[in-house]
This record gives structure tokens, C-alpha cells and sequence, in this order.
């Protein structure tokens, strides 16, 4: 069955994924996407999120893993996400199907770039 006929799991793993994702800083871009089993592609950029331990580098459909591919992430990285610093909010279709659009990027830290 397709994941995307199923109803996707909104719950507070989802919630708190999306929070983060929306408040997100944009990190490296690079020059290919991903592909989901089930056909959504990502953006090329990594996205930066804020935990109450630093921060974590995620992917543009980590909304999309958790709402429609459930049981394929490990209970590791569910952990992780109880641990985001974020409001939760509710993903809209587009979140929920196809990830995040990009956004102008945000160096971070300011200096990382170019200081060789």
C-alpha cells in the first residue's frame, strides 16, 4: 500500500517536527535531493534544528518520515525528536507530502563559511 493513502500520524512526534522544521536555519546545499520509497523528493539543503543540546542536522521530509513512515524510524531518532526546542505545530499537505520549501540561507554559525 502507498504510504501517502494511508492517513499520516499526527501526534506529538509530528508536531514537534514541524515546529522545528519551520523555525529551522538552512545549512549546506548540495546537488542532489533524496527520493522516499514512496516518490517525495527533498530539497538539497540540510536543515538546521535547535535541541535542547545543540542542534541537529535533519532533512527536509523529516515531517514526511514521521507521518508517513513510521515504522521505519528507529526508536533512536524518535528520541531525538522529544528533544527539539520548538512550538509544536500541525504540517499542512505540502509538509506532509513533498518536505520543506527552501528558504534564503542563514549562515550558521556566522563564521563558518569561508574562514580558512
Amino acid at each position: 500500500m502507498d504510504p501517502l493513502e494511508s492517513p499520516a500520524v499526527i501526534d506529538a512526534y509530528t508536531l514537534r517536527m514541524t515546529g522545528a522544521l519551520r523555525a529551522a536555519r538552512l545549512g549546506d546545499s548540495w546537488r542532489g535531493v533524496h527520493t522516499c520509497s514512496c516518490g517525495a523528493r527533498s530539497t538539497s539543503w540540510d536543515y538546521l534544528v535547535r535541541t535542547d543540546k545543540g542542534q541537529l542536522i535533519t532533512s527536509s521530509l523529516a515531517i514526511h518520515y514521521l507521518a508517513h513512515h513510521r515504522h521505519e524510524v528507529p526508536e533512536a531518532e524518535l528520541a531525538k525528536v522529544m528533544h527539539l526546542v520548538a512550538n509544536d505545530a500541525t504540517p499542512d499537505a505540502k509538509e506532509l507530502a513533498f518536505g520543506r520549501p527552501p528558504v534564503a540561507p542563514i549562515p550558521f554559525p556566522p563564521d563558518r563559511r569561508g574562514a580558512d
